[in-house]
C-alpha cells in the first residue's frame, strides 16, 4: 500500500479478479481524497471465469464508487474482441487475465497476483516493478483501448446512488449485462462468506 500512498496524480490498476482488503480500499480512499484519478478495470460477470470471485466482488462495488474510484468491466463481447482473440479459439469466451498497475507517469508493476485475498495472503506470486516513462506509457494506451466504451462496462452510480452499466450508445442497465443464470449464479454465491477465500 505504500506505493498507493506514493501515487500523486493518476493510478491505473488491472485485476482479472479484483477483491480489495480492508488495507486496499482504505489507499484507494485515500488516494482519491488527495487528489488521484483512480480507475479499476477487472472482468465483468459475463467475462468472468469464476463467478464466486466475480460474486465477491460484488459486494465491494458500490464502496468503491462511493469512494470516488472510477471502475470499468471487461464486455465479453468487446468490439476490439478480434484483438485479443487468437485464430483457432474464435469461439471461445472472452476474459481479462492482466495484471498489472500504472502508477503517475513514471512507474509500472506486472505480475502474477492478482488484487484478492487469495492471491495476497495465500499463493505463491511474484511480480516486478519498474521506473519506465515508455513501458508506462504503454500500458497507459492498452488500458485506455480496453476501457473503451465498446470494450468495457463503465460502472457508476446514478441520482439515486444505484450501480448502473453504461455501454457506447448511452444505454444504461441496473443489473450487470449477464444472462439470467449467471446473475442467479452470482446472487447465490454472494450469500456466502467467500471474501476471505477468493
Amino acid at each position: 500500500m505504500n506505493r498507493i500512498d506514493s501515487v500523486e496524480a493518476d493510478l491505473l490498476l488491472v485485476s482479472a479478479y479484483f477483491i480489495p482488503t480492508d488495507a486496499l480500499m482504505a489507499a484507494l480512499d485515500r488516494a482519491v481524497r488527495r487528489g488521484v484519478r483512480v480507475r479499476v478495470l477487472t472482468n465483468s460477470l459475463g467475462s468472468n471465469n469464476h463467478v464466486s470471485a466475480h460474486a465477491a466482488y460484488t459486494h465491494h462495488r458500490r464502496a468503491l464508487l462511493m469512494a470516488g474510484v472510477k471502475l470499468y468491466e471487461l464486455r465479453a463481447d468487446a468490439s476490439d474482441r478480434a484483438r485479443y482473440i487468437f485464430s483457432g479459439v474464435e469461439d471461445s469466451m472472452l476474459g481479462l487475465q492482466a495484471k498489472f498497475a500504472v502508477l503517475d507517469d513514471c512507474c509500472i508493476a506486472v505480475g502474477s497476483s492478482n488484487l484478492d485475498p487469495r492471491s495476497l495472503l495465500l499463493n505463491s506470486e511474484l511480480g516486478a516493478f519498474a521506473i519506465s516513462e515508455p513501458l508506462n506509457a504503454e500500458l497507459r494506451y492498452l488500458f485506455a483501448v480496453d476501457m473503451a466504451p465498446g470494450n468495457a462496462w463503465r460502472v457508476s452510480l446514478d441520482d439515486a446512488q444505484r450501480v448502473i452499466w453504461s455501454d457506447e450508445a448511452g444505454h444504461r442497465y441496473d443489473a450487470p449485462p449477464a444472462s439470467f443464470f449467471l446473475r442467479a449464479e452470482n446472487w447465490f454465491f454472494g450469500l456466502l462468506p467467500l471474501d476471505g477465500q477468493m
